[in-house]
């Protein structure tokens, strides 16, 4: 979990500030047996100040924390890092001292990147999350891995949040991925399967800091999602990681696994209450939305 802030101000922040995010990091670090992970989540060098990514960089290095963040999303953001610093994004987050948290950083996107800045993000042990869905919903455009991968940076998929992207179907995610990189690089044999398929285990587990976890293996933890394999469109069956990265949905999962405890068991959730969830989730959404409108009026006024 990497709550995001902003660093401009209280009344501009979306949640809590910094100092409340301390808070809630000394409160939940490593509780549920280890399974809680915080970074510290300020939003991008575009929008947070450079005393402020310094004062994150710094607080990261002395509670040894990861960073995560959003990095060169736009052409834009690009040209206004350089006429502003001098610097590309990735260049002013190496100097700021955030690309080397000791906890590790994730750095969202990186859409526009020159290969001096792949070599940094390499340099730095970045990981780079992917979220496919999201540049083609918003028209972002979409970059070419391989160029990330003959660097060296390791890229992990995935899904973005629900503004940016309506479904958070993990497995959408690696069957646009392999898609969108065989158009893109205009070959039909780029991004493989079990590629594509390391990208959102084992690459984005080692990212959030569980490296015992995203393969199965003696020692590992015991993370696991069965997928119903008798499907009408996974069938036939004559190579499963295909049918895994190219047909599979979310609906297809039976079970989940996390550190050996089921949490979700012949299609029913055992640890929530669904319907409870749901109704909930229902109401809070459509009040945010008539606070926002009430807003919008407002202002108009």
């Amino acid at each position: 979990m990497a709550p995001c802030v902003f660093g401009i101000g209280q009344e501009k922040e979306i949640g809590g500030d910094l100092e409340s995010n301390l808070a809630l990091i000394d409160r939940w670090q490593g509780r549920a047996d280890g399974r809680l992970r915080f970074f510290l989540g300020p939003h991008s060098p575009y929008i947070c100040p450079p005393a402020f990514l310094t004062r994150v960089a710094e607080l990261a290095q002395a509670r040894k924390l990861g960073i995560h963040l959003h990095v060169a999303e736009s052409q834009e953001q690009v040209e206004k890092s350089l006429r502003e610093y001098g610097r590309t994004p990735v260049e002013h987050l190496q100097e700021l001292g955030v690309l080397d948290a000791p906890g590790g950083c994730i750095a969202a996107h990186c859409l526009v990147v020159s290969d001096p800045d792949l070599d940094i993000l390499a340099h730095h042990r970045v990981t780079v999350a992917h979220a496919p869905v999201t540049y083609m919903k918003l028209a972002m455009g979409v970059n070419n891995l391989a160029r990330f991968l003959a660097k060296g940076v390791e890229v992990a998929i995935g899904t973005d949040g629900p503004a940016s992207n309506g479904d958070l179907d993990m497995l959408m995610s690696l069957r646009q991925t392999a898609v969108l990189q065989k158009h893109r690089q205009a070959d039909p044999e780029a991004a493989s399967g079990d590629l594509v398929l390391r990208m959102a285990s084992q690459a984005g587990a080692r990212a959030a800091g569980f490296a015992d976890s995203g393969r199965l293996s003696t020692g590992s933890a015991a993370d696991i999602a069965l997928i119903d394999m008798d499907r009408p469109h996974l069938i036939p069956r004559h190579d499963l990681v295909a049918n895994v990265v190219y047909c599979a949905k979310a609906g297809d999962v039976t079970d989940l696994m996390v550190d050996g405890r089921w949490l979700y068991r012949r299609g029913e959730l055992l640890t929530l209450d669904e319907e409870k969830i749901k109704a909930e989730a229902e109401q809070r959404a459509l009040q945010l939305v008539g606070r926002s409108m009430h807003q919008v009026r407002q202002y108009q006024g």
